[in-house]
């Protein structure tokens, strides 16, 4: 009896099958659901290369439709019709679904998604098949497979470290005499910055974070009878957002703006007499200071080994600030007050610098 039964069921399977057509699966993995629908359950999975058989009805061809053939009036054919079979039993598929209907290995109906099938049906129609371009079930990571894997570290960051040189610009302290001439030196810069991409575009252009840096430069002020250097040291730190405008695998131009705050801020201030030995040093500090700067610079990727190169350009607006003496002075006549309460107002100036810098992400 169970032998007339495993007959019975190997027949019925292959009877079934012949009615069928074969499909090859073309994506690395896909699903076999148990209905049309991508969130009914997955009763099995065939993996690339794989043959499986689809129900006839769904690649049902007209054996007339190359010829110019018409119906007699009166009569019209129906290639779903069957008189031993109703209607309620027959498999109509939708036309323009996303599903063809097949078996699993075991014989159970099934599911699966027409764009992961290659209907084997070796006639014209072949040619007309398209084959997914991207393969959403491949998850295996493309090779060459990335530097230190499979240990992973934090993507998206960049730091850099810049040196800058540029030009300073700044107000003279009041003098007791008229300036005359005014002698400029290079200034020089040396900052840092750490930012992260962001998910504001898929791309990853968008880089938010910190920069910070010392600035240091001096400048000669000649009158008639004292000559006297203004000599600048400032600390600052503030927050920088930057965007990639055009980038490639071996460049890229970046443009930022960031608004530092001025943590601190010396002007040291020495006088010398002309017609003597005499001089004198003060300092003068600022409390608070804010500057904006905008920059922009062009990046070559991987120059010295796993660092970019970077050439760039700063700009920066200093806002008004007031220094104020930390010290009392002896000599009136080098200083308008030599009083601890000395104080002089800085104008809104704007500086201007070069730099080049080394980049690197992580």
């Amino acid at each position: 009896m169970k032998k007339l039964i495993i007959i019975f069921l190997t027949s019925a399977f292959y009877i079934q099958h012949c009615f069928a057509v074969t499909g090859q699966i073309t994506v690395l993995e896909s699903p076999l659901f148990s209905q049309p629908d991508e969130t009914s359950k997955i009763l099995q999975y065939k993996r690339k290369g794989a043959e499986i058989y689809i129900h006839k009805q769904e690649v049902i061809q007209d054996e007339f439709e190359d010829l110019s053939f018409n119906n007699p009036k009166g009569i019209k054919a129906d290639k779903n019709k069957d008189l031993f079979i109703g209607d309620e039993k027959l498999y109509y598929p939708e036309l323009d679904g996303k599903f063809f209907k097949t078996l699993t290995s075991n014989g159970q109906e099934a599911f699966v998604l027409k764009e992961h099938v290659f209907l084997i049906l070796k006639d014209k129609r072949e040619l007309s098949q398209k084959i997914i371009e991207h393969d959403h079930t491949d998850y295996r990571i493309s090779e060459p497979l990335p530097k230190d894997y499979p240990f992973y570290s934090e993507e998206g960051y960049r730091g850099v470290s810049i040196f800058a040189f540029g030009i300073p610009n700044y107000s003279p302290y009041n003098y007791t005499e008229k300036v005359i001439d005014t002698e400029f030196s290079t200034s020089k810069e040396i900052s840092f910055i750490w930012s992260r991409a962001e998910d504001v575009d898929y791309r990853k252009r968008f880089f938010f974070g910190l920069m910070t840096g010392l600035h240091h430069s001096s400048i000669n002020f000649l009158t008639t009878n004292f000559k006297s250097t203004q000599e600048n040291m400032r600390f600052f730190l503030g927050p920088l957002a930057g965007y990639d405008i055009y980038r490639t695998k071996e460049n890229a131009l970046n443009i930022y703006t960031s608004t530092q705050f001025y943590l601190y801020d010396k002007m040291k201030i020495t006088i010398e007499d002309n017609n003597s030995e005499a001089s004198e040093e003060r300092s003068y500090q600022s409390n608070l200071g804010i500057s904006q700067v905008f920059g922009a610079n062009y990046q070559f990727f991987k120059i010295i080994h796993e660092f970019d190169v970077v050439l760039g350009l700063n700009g920066r607006i200093n806002l008004p600030r007031t220094y104020t003496a930390e010290s009392s002075a002896g000599n009136q006549e080098f200083w308008k007050s030599t009083g601890s309460n000395d104080s002089y107002s800085q104008d809104l100036t704007t500086e201007l610098s070069l730099y080049f810098a080394f980049q690197s992400y992580y």
